[in-house]
């Protein structure tokens, strides 16, 4: 707000900020009701990604930027396919990072998100594919705030072995392409290192440690 910069551009992105902050409390509000509901599908974890995560980690950022840069409401629009898809796989990604990664490269105790119950995509695969005797452990697993580092080892070989890991991978190299392919379909609007730099950011998700 006190940018020195042109007052329509500064109410435009407070304006911008404002949805986002709406959105992403929505999506933080589903998050944490996942938490706690028994039957939570695939739909509503994908919607928390979509409200979250990609609302406020690609999609606020850009268009913010953008417009204190002078883009119209034509050129905003046109990143919004590539921002949000680049989200979904940012936060696929984190999950995996998350549970398999270690503390000093993702920031935080390997154990937080079983011990939080958090539901994603990647747990919500291993509940649905795992078998009878594993799936029952994962859930009396999750939200289990005394959870000890064997119960956590077994937990990771379920996922592993009832492939959640590997799909959620694949399923984040789909948004990945899926960005790209928007990106690349609005190119015409960018300069190429712009381009480039984009394509690299969605690119190093597929990488990251951290």
């Amino acid at each position: 707000a006190n940018l020195e910069a042109p007052q329509e551009l500064r109410l435009n992105v407070l304006s911008i900020m404002n949805r986002t902050m709406m959105v992403t409390a929505h999506g933080q509000t589903s998050d944490i009701m996942n938490e706690v509901t028994a039957d939570v599908t695939i739909e509503n974890i994908e919607k928390v990604l979509e409200w979250k995560t990609a609302c406020y980690t690609l999609l606020n950022p850009l268009h913010v930027g953008m417009v204190f840069a002078g883009a119209d409401c034509h050129a905003t629009d046109a990143i919004t396919p590539y921002a949000m898809a680049v989200g979904k796989a940012f936060q696929l990604t984190d999950d995996v990072v998350g549970i398999f990664g270690s503390t000093e490269e993702s920031g935080k105790s390997p154990l937080d998100d079983i011990r939080e119950g958090k539901r994603t995509i990647l747990m919500a695969y291993a509940l649905e594919h795992a078998d009878k005797s594993d799936r029952n452990f994962l859930i009396q697993m999750l939200g289990n705030r005394q959870l000890k580092p064997a119960e956590f080892e077994r937990c990771k070989a379920i996922l592993l072995e009832s492939g959640a890991v590997k799909h959620t991978k694949s399923l984040a190299e789909q948004f990945v392409h899926e960005a790209q392919q928007a990106l690349d379909k609005e190119a015409g609007r960018w300069s190429n290192d712009g381009i480039q730099f984009l394509h690299g950011l969605a690119d190093y998700l597929l990488n990251r440690s951290a």
